[in-house]
This record gives structure tokens, C-alpha cells and sequence, in this order.
């Protein structure tokens, strides 16, 4: 602030120096002032206000030219002086802020804008985006077909399709013993071609796996195949999201669209056998040629509803005692 003073002083003791020296044109001016103040004063019985703002106009434009002058002059005597206008166009560094301003003129019409963007979604950027490495691994993966996307299931008693599907691949059907309480309660569909890695000769005592066979001599609803192997195919229906096993009938639910893949019966271990899972065995289902041979290994039977005779358990009706349970495979 002090160093703002004395800059202060000395600029008006130059200004004062030069206002001295052009005393003589200066007079000039002075009279040129009073012949304009006398016709003010002319005009004082018109409109006061209008005089007045003239007056000022006059006195402000004069005052700007003889400041642009003396800060030529004072440039010459002080090279890195600022200019006098600097400091005294109309403002005063020692005053107090005069109050705002007239409202002015409104200003011309703006330039037009340009095309806005597309509106997206601002996300914090990936590892990807803010690294994005080598033209090599900046290429966009080709995306797989979803025409080959879709569920997979077993098809039991059979070694094709329904063809709405296609086959993974053909198999046998095999599980854990049934008389055996240790190893797997659920039935695999074993591929035809097993490939083994460094396998061991001998029994270790593990878990055992055997194949199954149909074992229903009296069941006229599937065809003469006792004690035949049980072939199984695994089938993939395309363009699929859901696979239902539904059990107690033969039809798929009418909601949703459902689509029958097959139908059969339901089957698992005999009511005297360790417990196995159940499943749908297809109502033709087929038998593996030459292997009518009784084995009781891994023996599924149909599974028959049981109703109560105090009123519990299933309901019955509608489900009947002794009736073999029918079953349907459905995707979706």
C-alpha cells in the first residue's frame, strides 16, 4: 500500500510539472471551457438534466486528450513508469467505489452453436480405457455365434435326439451298486470312448461304478428289453436358457412357452436299495444289443405313487396307489 502512495504522489507531481508548462495553450483552452459554459448557461431554460450531461460528456472527452499528452511526455522522463491514464482515467486509487452504473444497451444476438453429441451414459472409466496397450491388444474379440448357446441334458434309454437338439455325445448308463451304501447316489451317462491319465491296475476299495440295466419283466408300458444295458445320449437344445424335469406328467407346462423334449417314466432304485436319484427314462426307450443278461448291478424301476391310509401324504386323488409315475423333459 505504501509503495502504491508513492507512486501516486509522483505521477501528479509529473502531471502537475506538465500542466505547468502548457500553461500558455492551456489558456487557450480555458477560453474555448468558458465560451462552452456560456452557452450552457444559454441553455438553462431548456431542459437542465440535458445540459448538464453534455457538459460533463465535453469536460470527460477534453480531459482524456490532454491525459493522453502528458503520458507521452512523462513516458520520455520515466521509461518504465506506467501511464498517467492508468491511474487517473476516471478512477482514484485513494477514493472509496462509487456506486454501479446504468444499465446498458442490450448486446447483439450471439454466434449459433454447434451440434450437440450424443447423449451417453458417464461411467467411471475401465483398466481397459484408461491403459488401452498395443493395436494387437486393443482387437475386439470376435463374439461367438449365441445361436450355438444353450442348455444340455441326458436323454436316458436313448442314442439320438428329439430334433429340436443336437447330440454332445453317446453313452452308457451307469451309477453306484444298489446294495452298496457308500459311492454315488446319482446316475452318470458314461461316454463310449473313456480317456484315462496314468490309471492304476487293482481294486484300492474307492468308489465302484456299474452299468445299469432295465428290470422291469412285467411293465407293459415300455417295450421287451429286460436286463438289457442302458444307452443314454447327452443333447443340446439350442437357443435355450432353462432345462425342467418335470415329474407326475407327460406334457410341459403351457406358461412361459416350455417345449416338449421327451417324455418317459419316472424311475430310481427299488424300494429295497439304497436310495438313487430319480429320473426320465424315454417311453421307447432302447436296450444296447447283445447285452440281455442279468447283472443287478444298477437296476432303476419304475417309481409307482403311494397314498396313505390315514389321509396323509399324497394327495389321492388324484394320484392312485401302484400307478407308475409318468415324467417329461421340457426346455425353455
Amino acid at each position: 500500500m505504501k509503495r502504491l502512495a508513492l507512486i501516486h504522489l509522483l505521477v501528479c507531481g509529473i502531471l502537475g510539472r506538465e500542466l505547468g508548462e502548457q500553461g500558455g495553450t492551456r489558456s487557450e483552452e480555458q477560453n474555448y471551457h468558458q465560451d462552452e459554459q456560456d452557452r450552457n448557461d444559454q441553455h438553462l431554460k431548456g431542459d437542465p438534466g440535458t445540459v448538464r450531461v453534455e457538459s460533463l460528456q465535453r469536460i470527460r472527452r477534453d480531459t482524456a486528450e490532454d491525459l493522453a499528452q502528458m503520458s507521452s511526455s512523462s513516458t520520455n522522463m520515466f521509461p518504465f513508469a506506467p501511464p498517467a491514464q492508468t491511474y487517473f482515467m476516471g478512477q482514484c486509487l485513494m477514493c472509496p467505489p462509487g456506486g454501479p452504473g446504468p444499465r446498458g444497451p442490450p448486446g447483439l444476438p450471439g454466434r449459433d452453436g454447434r451440434d450437440g453429441r450424443d447423449q451417453t451414459l458417464l461411467t467411471w472409466p475401465t483398466e481397459r480405457e484408461r491403459n488401452p496397450g498395443t493395436e494387437e491388444e486393443r482387437e475386439v474379440p470376435v463374439v461367438a455365434n449365441h445361436t450355438n448357446v444353450g442348455v444340455t441334458y441326458p436323454r436316458w434309454g436313448k442314442t439320438t435326439c428329439p430334433p429340436s437338439s443336437q447330440i454332445v455325445y453317446e453313452g452308457v448308463m451307469a451309477g453306484g451298486h444298489f446294495n452298496y451304501k457308500g459311492g454315488g447316489s446319482n446316475y452318470l451317462c458314461l461316454p463310449l470312448e473313456p480317456i484315462f491319465d496314468r490309471p492304476q491296475s487293482g481294486n484300492d476299495f474307492g468308489a465302484y461304478i456299474y452299468g445299469a440295466e432295465y428290470q422291469f419283466s412285467n411293465f407293459a408300458a415300455m417295450p421287451d428289453i429286460n436286463n438289457h444295458d442302458i444307452p443314454c445320449v447327452v443333447c443340446l437344445a439350442l437357443a435355450k436358457h432353462h432345462v425342467l424335469m418335470l415329474p407326475g406328467r407327460n406334457i410341459c407346462p403351457e406358461q412361459q412357452g416350455w417345449i416338449l423334449e421327451y417324455s418317459g417314466y419316472l424311475m430310481a432304485h427299488h424300494v429295497h436299495h439304497y436310495r438313487s436319484e430319480y429320473i426320465c427314462v424315454d417311453k421307447s426307450a432302447e436296450g444296447i444289443p447283445r447285452t440281455s443278461h442279468n447283472d443287478d448291478q444298477v437296476i432303476p424301476r419304475p417309481v409307482e405313487a403311494q397314498c396313505s391310509s390315514n389321509g396323509g401324504g399324497l394327495p389321492c386323488p388324484p394320484y392312485v396307489s401302484g400307478y407308475e409315475l409318468t415324467c417329461a423333459v421340457c426346455t425353455l
